[in-house]
């Protein structure tokens, strides 16, 4: 990637047969899932550098990378309620990790402009999520301009940083993502009941919405781990772990969250996650 005739960063993303970012060689029958968009996906870091495969190296077992550039939580419950997990994971999921970012509050509701053909979810009678079709399906006329608007300049930096990261929420917005969420924990677990499933909340600084979310989880009974425990200067300087320009996590970022998941891991399952 350049900027401004700058390398930012020089890396190689190797994509197997299922349309996967690939993972550690690691012969194993047992697996841990990971799901989320560029920082599961590893975005701006080498295959041997994302979370995935920083993680499955530790804990010697074999990780799938559900991972994609500007996916949120509604591409993750699409994929195992439409059989694309099952399909392309032929070893048995012990473990699930989402990889939450605020931002996904707004995609999950349709508010990103790159995500027009997502999968659009309601919250049905019973409290869970349902999906009615794509974002596109009922796109108003503003809907349409405004996202066009975003794409126009969503290159810019500035842009990025004071109209697109400013977007207000609503409180439905919040309701939809724990509701996409809790339904995809429980649709995991259908076939693997004892299924470990964890949000890793990648928590760069605190918004108005950042404590909204984790209360909302942890009172669903999901397991919310926010990054800042493990990393303790995030919040002060965040920089520290971003790529410069892009912002993407850095390789110290990525090696440092697949240590905290690792770590959690195993204190939840020491005989399936031994220490070496």
């Amino acid at each position: 990637m350049l900027a401004d005739d700058q390398v930012i960063y020089d890396v190689t993303y190797t994509i197997d047969d299922n349309g996967l970012r690939r993972g550690p060689d690691i012969d194993s029958a047992e697996c841990v899932l990971f799901f989320g968009g560029s920082y599961a996906f590893g975005e701006g870091v080498d295959d041997n550098q994302t979370i995935p495969w920083l993680a499955g190296k530790e804990l010697n077992i074999r990780t799938v990378n559900y991972g994609f550039h500007g996916y949120g939580p509604h591409q993750m419950l699409a994929n195992i309620q439409q059989g694309r997990v099952g399909r392309t994971s032929d070893c048995k999921p012990i473990a699930a990790i989402y990889v939450l970012i605020d931002d996904h509050i707004f995609r999950s509701a349709g508010k990103a402009s790159w995500d027009t053909d997502g999968p659009e979810f309601i919250i049905n009678a019973a409290g869970r999520a349902e999906q009615t079709g794509t974002f596109s399906d009922d796109q108003g006329q503003w809907s349409a301009f405004s996202q066009k608007a975003d794409s126009k300049f969503a290159k810019s930096i500035a842009y990025q940083h004071f109209v697109t990261n400013r977007r207000k929420f609503e409180e439905s917005d919040i309701e939809l993502l724990i509701s996409i969420v809790v339904t995809a924990k429980e649709a995991l677990q259908i076939n693997n009941p004892q299924l470990q499933f964890m949000v890793l909340h990648w928590d760069y600084s605190v918004g108005e919405h950042t404590e909204v979310i984790q209360q909302a989880l942890q009172a669903e009974n999901i397991a919310i781990y926010p990054l800042s425990h493990r990393i303790t200067d995030l919040h002060s300087n965040p920089k520290k772990y971003r790529l410069p320009v892009d912002g993407h996590p850095n390789p110290d970022a990525q090696s440092a969250a697949a240590d905290y998941v690792a770590d959690i891991l195993r204190s939840q399952s020491p005989s399936t996650f031994p220490r070496n």
